[in-house]
């Protein structure tokens, strides 16, 4: 079975979105709806951020990042004016009231700094890792749904009729 990384996918997605519009001189935050079939975060993280590595030393191994990401000093630009972007694994209709959307904050210092709501999870950079904190509320609030929105059953079975 083969398995791909949508590391480059998101980040093609986050690249021609984050040019689509001049500057604004407010905070901009690009959204991507990331529908993998196994979406892991790691995958977003290298595509912002940069891939992880292992440098091998002769006293042991350090770890750093690649300059392959969105917001990495190897890029023609720092994309600085791309605040945060907002991450949903497979969003549907049915996965509306339980998807906690991720917003990934920009490490650009001269970036704007993205508003977050209180039902989005944040991700940021902090020297080579990511820390993460936890959505103050649940996504359904916001949206005004209950919490095991949508009720009732998915595909209701019928009795076919025998009526002619």
């Amino acid at each position: 079975m083969w398995v791909a990384d949508d590391s480059d996918r998101v980040l093609k997605a986050v690249r021609k979105k984050g040019r689509k519009y001049g500057d604004l001189a407010l905070p901009f935050i690009v959204a991507v709806g990331n529908s993998a079939v196994f979406p892991e975060d790691e995958d977003t993280e290298s595509a912002l951020y940069g891939t992880s590595v292992e440098y091998a030393h002769r006293t042991g191994s350090t770890f750093g990042r690649n300059a392959d990401g969105y917001w990495t000093a190897a890029q023609d630009q720092t994309h600085s004016r791309v605040s945060g972007v907002l991450t949903v694994d497979n969003p549907a209709p049915w996965t509306w009231a339980k998807k906690v959307p991720v917003l990934w904050q920009s490490p650009a210092p001269d970036s704007l700094p993205a508003p977050v709501l209180p039902t989005w999870e944040t991700a940021q950079l902090v020297d080579i890792r990511i820390e993460r904190q936890p959505a103050a509320r649940p996504i359904h609030t916001s949206l005004g749904l209950p919490d095991h929105w949508p009720i009732g059953d998915a595909f209701p079975w019928r009795r076919p009729s025998t009526e002619s």
